[in-house]
């Protein structure tokens, strides 16, 4: 299983998408099973609209 991050902003993020607050520096130290610790789904709900600009990471997840 291979995890990517992509920075955006929640305005960018679909319904379905995973994506957290924390990035990089917080990934590389952790053990893949632990992923679901700090990570969210997007739903099909509106964003704040003082949140739309919150800069995130889109997880995306590679089954191997």
């Amino acid at each position: 299983m291979n995890i990517r991050l992509e920075p955006c902003v929640k305005r960018d993020l679909r319904p379905g998408d995973l994506f957290s607050s924390v990035g990089p520096n917080y990934w590389d130290h952790r053990d893949l099973n632990s992923i679901g610790e700090r990570v969210y789904i997007r739903t099909d709900a509106p964003a704040r609209a003082d949140d739309l600009d919150t800069e995130v990471y889109r997880v995306l997840v590679e089954i191997t």
